[in-house]
């Protein structure tokens, strides 16, 4: 690349920007959230114009059509194809042509150029055998990944670009693609990796380009650029005085019935079932912590509770006392919750100003219909000022970077001061600056607000301290 402009929408990003990427290289590209990573690694895949500069490709394997590629924009562009088809089988009356994982990964294959040696180990590795047949939708996060990622291997003619890999991944599959990409580095295929987690980046990485503020910050050898000193400088100080301003609090009455109240629930689809027998109460002054591996049924789990899976009507479920299917309104049920997850990610599309997303919290709709009042707008900028989130808040919401809508979403969900906070792997795509932001904030609303925290992750070091519980799903 010499000298190239990219162009999203009316932005202009990484203006004049160098990079070359010799044969025998690998890269990982780092840097805060919204600094261009995503948008670099869609012009390298031929989905972003050069508007200026240029970008060479010298080698075939480095064609966009023979890239390995995964993101979660490319995952989200897929989705929302299946979901405009659903309209045409509603009214065909047709559901044989219901994409399945094994369409996504067997989509292209390997031709006779030697590459299947190379890949099928990898394969095996990734453990998705038994979720070919599967639908996408009835897919985890971390199992919709791990398709993804085995598509890239099987479309690559020795390139891939991997934008953050091991998000969504458990720890066993964390520990597995990153063995498996070594060995990959080992037998010529060449990898760009995109990370916020700078100790996942696999050690046969041996160059790091690192962006800041839409523009290239350094550029070099691993051993250079992943110093203390330089990462502090790209990501800035995890110290935010706005984080010790109070949260308000209210008295908690410990001797009401469970909030929650889940009894021997059981939920499957056709012959798979996600769990069977499944209880669990959460009572209040309770914040508990979900852990399990991908596939284990956590995020089912949360919509049984936060109103959206139809299966709760099929279990016995108590909320706040009361049964679920008794007469209670959808919306009624939703007031009560504050939720961020990767499908609400996915579901919320709208072409609005972030600060409209952000409001839209206080009425739990996708889109902004109705006006706030003077109050609700006041609790809606003292969340955007607590997140640092001001910049943001007059930018189209679609053309965010997937961490900054993380980011709007998270606002969103904490505006109502809702009575649960559900965070579903709240910390997918943050940065370092805004995964402590945010993981600060959880701790404080869990010790000290009338809100309860109901928090899933993969990773231990992001279980909040007010953490009082934990469910592990197996």
């Amino acid at each position: 690349m010499s000298g190239i402009t990219l162009r999203i929408g009316n932005s202009w990003l990484l203006a004049k920007t160098n990079w070359e990427v010799r044969t025998g290289e690998n890269w990982a590209v780092i840097g805060p959230n919204g600094a261009g990573k995503t948008t670099l690694m869609r012009a390298i895949t031929g989905q972003v114009p050069v508007v200026a500069g240029k970008m060479i490709r010298h080698h075939p394997m480095a064609a966009p059509e023979a890239v390995g590629y995964v993101s979660f924009e490319f995952e989200q562009r897929l989705i929302d194809r299946e979901r405009a088809r659903d309209e045409a089988r509603y009214f065909s009356g047709r559901v044989d042509d219901i994409l399945r994982a094994g369409d996504i990964v067997f989509k292209t294959r390997p031709g006779s150029d030697g590459r299947l040696w190379k890949i099928t180990g990898s394969l095996e590795a990734l453990d998705i055998g038994h979720l070919l047949d599967r639908q996408i939708r009835q897919l985890s996060s971390g199992e919709l990944r791990r398709i993804f990622i085995a598509r890239a291997l099987l479309k690559s003619r020795g390139l891939l670009v991997l934008d953050e890999p091991f998000e969504s991944l458990d720890e066993r599959h964390r520990r597995n693609l990153g063995t498996t990409l070594n060995t990959l580095m080992d037998r010529g295929v060449q990898v760009i990796l995109v990370s916020h987690q700078v100790g996942e980046i696999p050690k046969k990485i041996n160059r790091v380009i690192a962006l800041k503020g839409r523009r290239v910050f350094c550029q070099g050898l691993r051993s250079e650029i992943v110093t203390p000193r330089l990462i502090d400088r790209l990501y800035g100080s995890t110290s935010d005085p706005a984080l010790k301003s109070q949260v308000k609090t209210a008295p908690v009455n410990l001797s009401a019935r469970p909030i929650i109240d889940i009894r021997k629930a059981t939920v499957r689809y056709g012959l798979v079932t996600i769990f069977k027998n499944l209880s669990w109460q959460v009572n209040r002054g309770e914040n508990w912590a979900i852990s399990g591996p991908n596939g284990s049924g956590k995020t089912t789990l949360l919509s049984l509770i936060s109103g959206d899976h139809l299966q709760a009507y099929a279990n016995e479920i108590y909320l706040f006392g009361r049964r679920r299917g008794t007469g209670e309104s959808i919306w009624e049920i939703k007031s009560r919750f504050g939720v961020v997850s990767a499908e609400l990610q996915r579901n919320y599309r709208k072409k609005i100003p972030a600060l409209a997303v952000v409001r839209s919290g206080f009425f739990d709709s996708i889109g902004l219909y109705r006006k706030c009042t003077e109050n609700q707008q006041a609790a809606a900028d003292q969340w955007i000022k607590r997140l640092k989130l001001a910049n943001l808040m007059d930018h189209r919401y679609d053309q965010l970077s997937f961490g900054e809508k993380k980011m709007v979403l998270i606002a969103r969900a904490m505006v109502k001061s809702p009575k649960v906070l559900i965070l579903d792997e709240p910390c997918q795509g943050l940065d370092r600056s805004n995964r402590h932001r945010v993981l600060a904030l959880v701790d404080r609303i869990g010790n000290q607000a009338d809100t309860q925290i109901i928090f899933v992750t993969h990773r231990p070091g992001e279980v909040p301290g007010c953490t009082s519980h934990v469910l592990t799903l197996k």
